[in-house]
C-alpha cells in the first residue's frame, strides 16, 4: 500500500520487476520496487498526465499510459524508464484517440490504443507520432473496445464493451 495511491486503475511490470501503477484521481503514475517499496511518483499532470487509465511498458522500458480525461479527446503519455516525462505537456494527441482506455505496445514498438469512446484502434510510433488516420482504424466488429493486446503474431485484439449482450473480441491485422 501507498499513501500516493488515489484511484489506482491498470498496472504494468517493467523488465527489472518494478511495478507501475497509474492514479486516476491524482493524476500520476507509481512506480514500486519487486518488493512493495515506493520508488517514484510523478508530479501531478506531468507529461500531459490527466486521468491515467492504461498502461504498458515497451522494450526499451518506457513506460506509455493512455489519458482518458482532459480536454479534446484524450491523449497518451510516455515515461523514461526513471520516471521522466518524455511526451509534451498535453501528451500526445491525433490519430483518432478518443476516450482512449487500454493500450498495448507491438514488437517494432508501436503504441495501440482501444478508444472507448470513438470504436476504434488509434497506432503511434515508439516517438508518439500519430499513424492511424484521424477517426483510427474502424471496422471488424469494434464496439467501444476497453481492453487491448498484440499477439505474437503482430495481431492486435480488441475487448468490445458496448455490444450490449456480451463481451467479444475483434481482431486487427497491420
Amino acid at each position: 500500500t501507498a499513501t500516493s495511491l488515489n484511484g489506482p486503475s491498470m498496472v504494468a511490470i517493467d523488465a527489472s520487476g518494478n511495478v507501475w501503477v497509474t492514479n486516476s484521481d491524482n493524476k500520476t503514475i507509481n512506480e514500486f520496487s519487486s518488493l512493495g517499496a515506493v520508488k517514484f511518483t510523478s508530479p501531478t499532470g506531468s507529461g500531459g498526465l490527466n486521468q491515467p487509465f492504461g498502461i504498458a511498458v515497451d522494450a526499451s522500458g518506457n513506460i506509455w499510459v493512455s489519458n482518458v480525461g482532459g480536454t479534446g479527446n484524450g491523449s497518451i503519455s510516455e515515461f523514461s524508464s526513471t520516471g521522466s516525462a518524455k511526451s509534451p505537456s498535453g501528451g500526445y494527441t491525433g490519430g483518432g484517440l478518443f476516450n482512449p482506455w487500454g493500450l498495448a505496445i507491438d514488437g517494432s514498438g508501436h503504441v495501440w490504443v482501444a478508444n472507448l469512446g470513438g470504436s476504434s484502434f488509434s497506432e503511434f510510433s515508439s516517438t508518439g507520432s500519430a499513424m492511424s488516420g484521424s477517426s483510427g482504424f474502424t471496422g471488424g466488429g469494434l464496439n467501444d473496445p476497453l481492453g487491448i493486446a498484440v499477439d505474437h503474431n503482430g495481431h492486435i485484439w480488441a475487448v468490445n464493451t458496448g455490444n450490449g449482450t456480451a463481451t467479444s473480441m475483434s481482431e486487427y491485422t497491420p
